[in-house]
This record gives structure tokens, C-alpha cells and sequence, in this order.
């Protein structure tokens, strides 16, 4: 046959005509996005099979209902398509595609990211009697390396039962810190207040520094909460239903001023909490407990609610042991901060500033999920004033959960 007669059955696709089929895939896809946003099943399926940029764009809002499940106030949630990731890993090993979503403005109220420990464990019960222990670190102005101090329990403290007290304690003149104690880690009310002061009488009971040690807590912890995302009331809040949604997480561990409130998912309309997806969170332990500034102990955790860390917030860790270990930074908050790198700590950014969902006016303070790790006690997160820096955890501040789908 010459070659004039030859017949081309199947085409190449040119650069011109490739470029054609795709725009007009993008204008169909564009067409179909109003309907897909109140589709929460349909956006989950588009997700986990990898279409999600293909049909949605960052910085896109998909609207969902909150309802407050223990005042009864509906939200209109405007959630921001934050971040595609190529690889989310879930409970099972499974690792697919997914989208991550994050409320643009903040829970209504604040919440503590952890609650202020006990400091003594009892698993035999402490007769009652004169103790004391010793400050093992120096630490504010109030914390005295070395420095003795005692009380006096006149009841008996069960087996299981804790000691609680020195809260603030870098901040407030030790002749008011107190001893409070407690039948177990959950009671809330104690069974005796006693007060603290310095001398060395009575019975040692080791001292208090840093880290734990036997019974002995930190000092981080009793005085302003535990910093540790995997252990924290938050984590445990933002991931449960119901008013059971808290347990202690360690034999110190106390609970937090919300506890009887109901957990966040309760609040999750059902449609939208079945393409919710419980994924692989890291976040760095402290190190004054555990690892070193650059050998980090990393915490894994499986959350369907979660907080974004310091790089998926396009924020600089300042810690090269820390580089890439808690995720990828995510695309909304880079583009947020209108700069070629992650921004620097400690200082302000007006654009970061995050406001609340029932006063949309009202800037607030939100915490980020990593501890700072340098302390048991401080907590990363962005100011009112869009400055960045650390919170105590015991703090009552807000946040704005993320979501994978």
C-alpha cells in the first residue's frame, strides 16, 4: 500500500490535543465541584483514589455543620483544603492518597492542652505524717536547685492515691505552693489541702527535677501540664465521644477542666465523620524526659482529629534532629505565609493570626501540636497576635482541628 493510502487508526495524542482533553476533564471536573462539596462520601472517594487535586484546589472551603453537643449551638464550618498528601498511612499499614482539611476558624471555647500532674504516685497509700522532698533543677525564679521542702498529710492517702501540688511553681513564692491529695489519679475533689514549706522534716520522698523518677514526677508537668501530644487531654478530647472520652495516660495524669464535656466527635455530623480517616500522627517527645535534641524519641499515634505540627504549619523547628520527622509542610499554610521559607519562631506574623468561629472578628490564640521539647511543659503555638511561641499546656487556649479524608 503507498504510503499516501495508510490509514492512522489510532493517533498519537499531540502536546495541543493532550492539553484539549485535559482542560475540558478540568472544566467537567470544575462543573461538578459545587455538588461534590456536600458530598462527604464522594470527597473521600476522590481523595483515596488520588483525584482530590485534579477536582479541588488549596485554600478551597468545603462547608460542614458543628453542633456544640453540650450547649446545643450550630457552626457553620468553613474547613480549608489544606494539603494533598501523596502517602497517608492508616491504622492497618494500608498507604493511600489522601486531603488534608482543618477548620479556618477556631473551637468556640479554649481548652487545655494538658492538665497540671500530680507529683508524687501512691500505689501503697502514704500514712499520714510529715514529708519532704528536694527541687532538683533551677528553674524560673521560684525553683531553687537544692532547696528542701516540706508538708504535713494529717489523713491517710490510699493505695493508688497522688499527691498534686507546686503549681506555677517557677512563678509563684514557694510559701504558697500546697500539697493536695487524692484517692485516685481521676478524683476531682481532694481529700485533704495542706500547706507547703521550706524545711527538711519528716519522711524523704526523693527529689523532683526534670524527669520522672519512680514515683517522683516532673517538675514541668505538676507545675503547668504535660506537653506531650500523645498523652495529652487535648488529643484525647478532639478524638473522642461521649463524656468517658478521658483516661489518665500515666499515674500522674489528671483531669483536664473540660472532662465532663462531651468528646469533639460527638459534635460531627455522621455523613462526614465516616470519610474521616484515622491516620499516622509523629510528634517528638520532650527531651529534657527522653532522647536528645538530635536523637529524638518520636511518639506515634493513629488520630482521626489532629493538630498540625511546626512544618506542616510552614514553620521553622529550629531543631535538625527534628528536620522531616513530623511531617511534610502543608501547601494552604506555606502559601499563607507569602515567603520562600518556613518562618522563624519567636516571632510575629499578622497572617497567621487565626480567629474564632463564634466571633469572626476576634483574634485567639491556637495551639500547634509539639511540645517544645527543651521543657515537659510548653507547648507550640501561634498568639492572638499572630506572634509564635510557647503556651503553657495547662493553658485554656483554643484550637483548629485538622482532619484527613
Amino acid at each position: 500500500m503507498a504510503a499516501e493510502d495508510t490509514v492512522v487508526k489510532y493517533p498519537i495524542i499531540t502536546d495541543d490535543t493532550g492539553k484539549a482533553i485535559a482542560g475540558a476533564l478540568q472544566a467537567i471536573a470544575h462543573d461538578k465541584v459545587g455538588a461534590l462539596k456536600a458530598d462527604w462520601d464522594g470527597l473521600a472517594r476522590i481523595s483515596r483514589d488520588g483525584l482530590a487535586p485534579y477536582m479541588l484546589g488549596i485554600g478551597d472551603q468545603i462547608t460542614s455543620e458543628w453542633t456544640d453537643p453540650d450547649g446545643g449551638t450550630k457552626y457553620d464550618v468553613a474547613n480549608d483544603v489544606c494539603h494533598f498528601s501523596a502517602e497517608l498511612e492508616l491504622q492497618d499499614g494500608e498507604k493511600l492518597p489522601g486531603t488534608i482539611l482543618q477548620w479556618h476558624h477556631t473551637l468556640p471555647f479554649g481548652t487545655q492542652f494538658d492538665q497540671k500532674e500530680a507529683f508524687y504516685a501512691c500505689p501503697d497509700g502514704l500514712a499520714a505524717g510529715t514529708y519532704h522532698l528536694t527541687m532538683g533543677i533551677a528553674w524560673g525564679t521560684n525553683c531553687v536547685k537544692g532547696k528542701v521542702h516540706q508538708f504535713t498529710l494529717t489523713k491517710d492517702v490510699p493505695a493508688g492515691g497522688v499527691l498534686a501540688g507546686m503549681e506555677y511553681a517557677p512563678d509563684r513564692d514557694c510559701t504558697t505552693w500546697q500539697v493536695k491529695s487524692f484517692k485516685t489519679v481521676s478524683d476531682e475533689s481532694p481529700i485533704e489541702t495542706v500547706a507547703m514549706s521550706v524545711g527538711g522534716e519528716g519522711t524523704d520522698l526523693g527529689t523532683i527535677g526534670s524527669k520522672p523518677d519512680g514515683n517522683m514526677n516532673s517538675i514541668y508537668r505538676c507545675a503547668y501540664g504535660y506537653n506531650r501530644w500523645s498523652q495529652s487531654a487535648l488529643r484525647q478530647y478532639l478524638n473522642g465521644k461521649g463524656t468517658n472520652w478521658w483516661a489518665p495516660q500515666n499515674k500522674w495524669d489528671r483531669p483536664p477542666e473540660y472532662v465532663k464535656k462531651h468528646g469533639f466527635l460527638d459534635g460531627i455530623p455522621e455523613a462526614e465523620l465516616a470519610a474521616m480517616r484515622r491516620v499516622k500522627v509523629v510528634t517528638g517527645a520532650p527531651y529534657c524526659e527522653e532522647g536528645t535534641d538530635n536523637e529524638p524519641v518520636l511518639d506515634t499515634t493513629y488520630d482521626l482529629v489532629f493538630l498540625p505540627s511546626l512544618e506542616e504549619h510552614f514553620l521553622a523547628r529550629n531543631e535538625s534532629g527534628m528536620n522531616g520527622k513530623e511531617g511534610e509542610a502543608w501547601e494552604y499554610w506555606a502559601r499563607i505565609a507569602e515567603s520562600g521559607a518556613p518562618l522563624a519562631l519567636w516571632k510575629t506574623y499578622p497572617q497567621l493570626i487565626t480567629y474564632a468561629i463564634n466571633g469572626k472578628t476576634s483574634p485567639q490564640g491556637v495551639f500547634l501540636r509539639p511540645a517544645r521539647r527543651s521543657y515537659g511543659s510548653h507547648v507550640f503555638g501561634v498568639y492572638a497576635s499572630g506572634g509564635v511561641g510557647g503556651s503553657n499546656a495547662q493553658d485554656a487556649i483554643r484550637c483548629a482541628p485538622a482532619r484527613a479524608i
